[in-house]
């Protein structure tokens, strides 16, 4: 026989209902951030050395992998020893130090751009330092080996900024050359996989414009982002200039692109497919914004850093907005002294991996930075992150939070519903003999 579930019955159940709701929220908040790496690593860190985090990428075995300058000096024996150059540095994925490979002997060499390649090894581009600097082009093997190495340049001064794996296995590179042309230019070099140039070519109209990222787009061409924004055909063809500043330009999605601007403010600007301007926001004064990558929900992360906005002196700054530009957070990194972001990407996990240059921590020299954040942009040091992500998880629900509501109303009104029409025709009747009596 079935019992009649009575009033504080329904009641009990549209606690427990609601109760575990909001467990079910906070645990799954807490399993978030339990699955998301946040941490920052500062790699070597020594008094006798001085390491700089240009560039870098998630590699395929979820660790990372950055380029950019490393030196150091000591004394043994009574001699003085010395070892600079471009880097490679290689860490697991929880930051751990696994490898560091220095390229060539010169204090002006760097590591600006590092992408791994198909056959699971690196493609570094960055300067090479002789008489007069060159671009230089570096490929290793998955464990950081030097395979080949090349250099492109003239009698002046000219350094590779950028550099991506072409879908037919060869290498484009984007730079700044002041040996071609009038003033400095930027330049654009295509190599095959040996790393021998097939083609190259120069944007430039006098005075000063580089070239500070490249990406082969969609359709076989390539956008050049720098002093100008440049498309250009699969030949490296110009097929439109921009006079859009950007350290940083990448095609999103529907087909347009997205440029991180640079000078004296942190701005975002969208532009179509041709180049015009969509929008532009300005998300920081007082700054740099140094890279830019679209995530996954849409939006964009961007990296760079600031010395205005209650960023003193200077700081690591990492900027996340909607699809439309529009700030959703931002967070700062660093200390008492000058740290500077210059590269983030979107994690596997969902999270960002954000590299840079700090002289707040390490050996009292300049240092490499590495910080891996949640999808919130915190890092394990951030002690409000527990509780801004379970807010965050309530607000996000709170349209099952109202549906949990009106069903205990509607529960409540279902069991009430006999017991209160009873009164009412009471209170009704009474009012109405009350009135026949007067």
């Amino acid at each position: 026989m079935c019992k009649k579930v009575t009033l504080p019955t329904a009641g009990k159940i549209g606690m427990a209902v609601f109760v575990i709701f909001l467990f079910s929220i906070i645990a799954a908040s807490v399993a978030s951030g339990e699955s998301q790496d946040r941490w920052e690593k500062v790699l070597f860190g020594e008094s006798n050395d001085a390491v700089g985090g240009y560039c870098v990428e998630q590699t395929s075995d979820g660790g990372y992998v950055l380029t950019g300058y490393y030196h150091k000096h000591w004394e043994a024996g009574g001699e003085f020893h010395l070892i600079e150059g471009a880097c490679l540095i290689k860490t697991a994925e929880d930051g751990t130090f696994e490898w560091l490979k220095v390229f060539n002997a010169s204090n002006d060499d760097t590591g600006q751009s590092v992408r791994q390649t198909s056959d699971g090894g690196y493609i570094i581009t960055g300067c090479y330092t002789g008489d007069e600097r060159d671009v230089w082009l570096i490929k290793t093997d998955a464990s950081g080996n030097m395979e080949w190495n090349t250099t492109f340049g003239g009698d002046k001064n000219d350094i590779g900024y950028s550099v991506e794996q072409t879908t037919d296995g060869g290498y484009i590179v984007a730079g700044s050359t002041s040996s071609y042309g009038a003033g400095e230019n930027i330049w654009l070099i295509k190599t095959n996989s040996s790393g021998i140039k097939e083609w190259d070519r120069v944007f430039g109209r006098g005075g000063y414009q580089n070239g500070r990222s490249v990406q082969q787009t969609t359709d076989g061409g390539y956008i050049i982002g720098g002093d100008w924004l440049v498309k250009t055909d699969s030949k490296g063809n110009e097929e439109w200039i921009k006079e859009i500043e950007g350290e940083d330009a990448r095609q999103t999605a529907d087909g347009g692109y997205i440029i991180a601007g640079s000078g004296y403010d942190i701005k975002l600007t969208k532009t179509d497919s041709e180049g015009n301007e969509e929008w532009s926001r300005k998300l920081a004064g007082s700054g740099k914004g140094t890279s830019v990558r679209q995530t996954t929900d849409g939006g964009y992360i961007i990296a760079g850093y600031g010395g205005g906005d209650g960023w003193i002196p200077c700081s690591m700054v990492l900027i996340k907005t909607d699809s439309e530009g529009n700030k959703e957070w931002d967070r700062i990194f660093g200390g008492d002294g000058e740290d500077r972001g210059f590269s983030v990407r979107q994690t596997t996990d969902g999270g960002y991996i954000m590299t840079g240059a700090t002289n707040s921590y390490g050996g009292g020299g300049e240092d490499a930075l590495l910080i891996k954040t949640d999808s919130k942009g915190y890092t394990r040091n951030d002690k409000i992150t527990f509780i801004s992500r379970t807010v965050s998880s309530l607000t996000n629900a709170v349209s099952y939070l109202l549906f949990i509501v009106i069903i205990l109303i509607a529960t409540l009104l279902y069991y009430l519903a006999l017991p209160l029409l009873i009164i009412l025709v009471l209170i009704l009747i009474y009012m109405w003999r009350k009135r026949k009596s007067e």
